[in-house]
């Protein structure tokens, strides 16, 4: 968001080809994208490194996944071991 006068400007809303900056001006370093909203990002800053798995629990992709997996599962079709959580509805 661009701030103007206290008001925010949607400055990119709705542009075709225009994308939003998701690691605050880091640059990514390392991309392995198994399939769409499955991924993983590193970035200079090893603060903001990003997983994404649609479908997984928070807790279960901080605790387990790696980005050596997602790695090894696009260079070497590796697949990895399946992931159980328990949660309480």
């Amino acid at each position: 968001w661009i701030i103007n006068e206290g008001k925010r400007v949607l400055k990119n809303t709705k542009v075709i080809g225009k994308w939003k900056d998701e690691n605050g001006g880091d640059r990514a370093i390392g991309y392995a994208g198994v399939r769409t909203k499955c991924y993983s990002v590193i970035c200079e800053n090893s603060r903001k490194n990003m997983i994404k798995a649609k479908g997984l629990k928070k807790a279960l992709i901080k605790r387990e996944l790696t980005h050596k997996i997602f790695e090894d599962c696009v260079l070497e079709g590796k697949e990895d071991q399946p992931r159980t959580a328990q949660f309480l509805r």
